[in-house]
């Protein structure tokens, strides 16, 4: 078989980088002793053999994930992170700009 070109193994080495980079975090929801916590994880570590994401939440526990579960959590976070902005606003939304366009 001739050598992979440039093209080829360029092709392998994006195919195996993670979507989410280390450092991303996500939350999740767990429940503890009858009661549903949400805890901060962050990506450490990526297995691009078995395209696993390693996470370390912020009580130290940890666990792997596939692309999408984390993209779930990522998701999830992203929510939490907006009701929180809106939760602290108390309901004033006139930092969030409802404006329309008018194209006329």
């Amino acid at each position: 078989t001739p050598p992979a070109t440039k093209k080829q193994t360029a092709k392998k080495s994006q195919s195996s980088a993670p979507y989410y980079p280390i450092g991303t975090t996500l939350t999740k929801q767990f429940i503890i002793h009858h009661t549903r916590q949400l805890f901060t994880g962050t990506i450490v570590s990526y297995d691009a053999v078995h395209k696993f994401y390693s996470v370390r939440y912020e009580d130290g526990d940890g666990e792997e994930m596939t692309e999408q579960e984390v993209g779930n959590f990522v998701l999830l976070r992203e929510l939490k992170r907006k009701n929180d902005a809106l939760d602290n606003n108390n309901g004033d939304v006139a930092d969030v700009d409802n404006s329309i366009d008018d194209k006329e």
